[in-house]
């Protein structure tokens, strides 16, 4: 229980937490169907090997959580759960009963309960959002001459489709590696055909966004984007995506009940077991010692006033104060007048830099993303209403070191392990909605002064 108590409560937390946007809950309710099915199904035979691997799955299981723990990395210490699934499955016997589960494939379907898709999102948004762009653009063009493919844009006469963040296709993977998971965990799939699942599930992904895009591209584009005609086209092309998958699963024999080896169980001596309840309270207490702490930022602060505006400081709450001392960087945050600003400074973006969607979620704003303005330093844009009622306007910039900037945090993530010295940036400001919808000249005029404060070029 030492083991489990922490990261248990962190993973219910992501399922519950709104800026995690996640499905796990509903990943973890059917991995309890599956099990309940097969325990229902009837009793199952005694394995003697079961304990032996119990015991094994347990020891990895206390050392992914003393990883998870040094690191201070709490999806690292979270995976121990999913060895802890794999356990409960041998010792339900779940592989042995009328209607079988495989214990280890159960396992790895409850892992996709934790915040998977953000992770997809966060590291492999921005190549999953080139690859697609370029599958569309070269179905595309034999019908389109004049069509032209530039990074993340589709461009035609009359239609510049830009493949944002949420075009990405990592919800669409993750959904799909889920149903194909499912499926795995009550079919018989050889190694071959399990590679060949696995390979159905990324081309499924792609094939489905890539659809998707060209579908919009042709248009009615602006019809396409609105919903609920928006939501209802990638549900349809997701079916499509899944075809693969079902058709390699589900040609899989049903799995058999498994015919235990004959031996003797192991028994650990009641010495070893104390040893070992005590060394996993240890692991539950250890101090952590993340490997990515930030460097000490010297160097710019957001202006004390910006023209006329005269700034005054917002103070950090008790939980982003311990944040930054223990993992580093520097944040400020002041107000301006109507407006203010928030810069993050980091040498380790990956630990710090997120879009502002994910805190805006978590503090009960409904959010909308308006798209990315382009530019030396592009801008994404977001609405939001707080839960008062009000409404505002979020822009959000990623600056590079050297003052380039970049729209998402996975283009973030790819520029820095590219080259992995120097502070990054995030500058965020935030305008009362009507004020920028009456006078966008006044938010404009703030953003440009607030940059030429930070020595950057918008």
């Amino acid at each position: 229980m030492a083991l489990v108590v922490e990261p248990a409560t962190w993973l219910v937390g992501t399922w519950v937490h709104a800026g995690y946007d996640s499905v796990g809950a509903w990943v973890f309710v059917l991995c309890l169907m599956l099990a309940a099915r097969s325990v229902w199904s009837g009793p199952g035979s005694p394995d003697p090997s079961a304990s032996r691997k119990a015991i094994a799955l347990l020891v990895a299981a206390a050392g992914i959580r003393l990883l998870g723990r040094l690191l201070d990395v709490n999806h690292v210490g979270a995976l121990a759960l999913a060895l802890d699934a794999w356990a409960l499955g041998l010792a339900l016997r779940l592989g042995t009963r009328p209607w079988p589960v495989s214990p280890w494939r159960l396992a790895a379907l409850f892992a996709l309960s934790l915040p998977i898709k953000q992770l997809l999102q966060h590291f492999m948004g921005f190549p999953l959002r080139l690859t697609s762009t370029r599958l569309a653009g070269a179905v595309l063009a034999p019908f389109y001459p004049s069509m032209s493919v530039e990074g993340t844009f589709l461009t035609r006469p009359g239609v510049e489709l830009s493949v944002d963040l949420p075009c990405s296709g990592a919800q669409g993977l993750f959904l799909l590696a889920v149903f194909a998971m499912a499926i795995a965990t009550v079919r018989r799939i050889p190694s071959a055909r399990g590679l060949a699942l696995v390979v159905s599930v990324l081309l499924g992904a792609l094939l489905a966004n890539a659809a998707r895009l060209i579908a919009l591209f042709v248009g009615p584009t602006e019809a396409l984007l609105a919903e609920p005609a928006h939501s209802s086209l990638g549900v349809a092309c997701l079916a499509v995506g899944a075809l693969p998958i079902a058709i390699t699963a589900l040609t899989s024999p049903a799995l058999e009940p498994r015919t235990p080896l004959s031996g003797p169980s192991l028994q650990p001596h009641p010495a070893v077991t104390l040893l070992f309840s005590l060394a996993c309270l240890l692991v539950a207490v250890a101090p952590g010692h993340p490997m990515d702490v930030s460097d000490p930022i010297v160097g710019r602060g957001l202006p004390t006033n910006l023209g006329a505006l005269a700034g005054e400081d917002v103070p950090l709450e008790d939980k982003e104060a311990d944040y930054f001392e223990r993992f580093g960087g520097q944040v400020d945050k002041r107000l301006y007048g109507p407006h203010s600003a928030l810069l993050v400074q980091t040498t380790m973006p990956v630990r710090h830099l997120h879009a502002p969607h994910d805190c805006l979620l978590g503090a009960g704003h409904t959010v909308t993303r308006l798209g990315v303005e382009p530019g030396h330093i592009p801008t994404t844009v977001y609405k939001t209403v707080d839960p008062d009622g009000h409404a505002w306007r979020v822009e959000a910039s990623f600056v590079d070191p050297v003052g380039g900037g970049v729209a998402t945090v996975s283009q973030v993530f790819w520029r820095w392990v590219q080259t992995p010295s120097g502070a990054w940036s995030l500058v965020e400001r935030i305008h009362p909605w009507d004020l920028c919808e009456a006078r966008p000249d006044a938010c404009d005029a703030f953003d440009t002064t607030l940059f030429n404060a930070l020595d950057l070029e918008a």
